[in-house]
């Protein structure tokens, strides 16, 4: 996939998250990941109420890929 459709694509699924007020868990590109809720949308970048951190401001260049996000339960 090229680099314009895939930004198209994490665009879609930015706003879709953000309207269904979903937890969502996004990878960036150099691996490092967020976990939360999207607070506000911009035009090329989001603020996102990450679990531990807090906010945090994200840029549509840098995700890799967004999904819900499911918490795991480690031990079982």
């Amino acid at each position: 996939m090229d680099e314009e459709k895939q930004r198209e694509v994490i665009s879609k699924k930015v706003n879709y998250y953000f309207e269904k007020k979903a937890d969502v868990h996004i990878v960036l590109d150099n691996n490092r990941f967020y976990n939360g809720i999207i607070k506000s949308i911009g035009s090329d970048f989001l603020i996102i109420d990450e679990r531990r951190l807090g906010e945090a401001c994200v840029f549509f260049a840098e995700i890799k890929d967004i999904e819900p996000y499911e918490e795991k339960e480690r031990w079982k």
